[in-house]
């Protein structure tokens, strides 16, 4: 059986919310720890339920949380972002991502941009044509930091 409570836990605890938010009007507070202690599964209906109560979009993202890199069903954000970069080597001029993003009021956004930015000027570095920019560097290691899971909601919503 899989332990699926076991992962809806941690997202709850890393998201800050009370198991009555998640659980209240869906399961019994006994079932719900029983749930989250991998002991038993909720009906399909219930999960979902659960699964909103948890902010995210969809079971997907429940289950690419929940089984990592062996889930197939999603590619990830940065994934995608490795792939983009192919597009950029060797050019000279700034990606339009980052050009476009980087001065966002969306952190993620600009976050992306400044990981886009880094990206690029890593491609292209040889001895002294480029540079890192610290400020990009400290903002995306201080929004790192910040996040101890992400879910589409926060890179959606910050």
């Amino acid at each position: 059986m899989e332990k699926y409570g076991l992962t809806a836990r941690r997202i709850r605890i890393d998201k800050g919310l009370l198991m009555k938010e998640v659980y209240g009007g869906i399961v019994g507070r006994t079932f719900a720890y029983r749930f989250e202690r991998g002991e038993v599964n909720l009906a399909l209906e219930d999960f979902l339920s659960v699964l909103d109560n948890l902010e995210l979009e969809n079971p997907d993202e429940f289950f690419f949380l929940h089984y990592g890199e062996k889930y197939r069903g999603q590619k990830s954000f940065l994934k995608e972002i490795a792939e983009e970069t192919q597009r950029f080597q060797h050019v000279e001029k700034e990606p339009k991502f980052y050009l476009k993003y980087k001065d966002s009021k969306k952190k993620e956004e600009r976050f992306y941009a400044y990981l886009i930015h880094l990206l690029a000027t890593i491609d292209r570095i040889d001895a002294q044509t480029s540079e890192v920019n610290t400020e990009e560097m400290k903002f995306m290691e201080d929004y790192l930091m910040q996040m101890e899971t992400w879910t589409l909601k926060e890179m959606t919503n910050a």
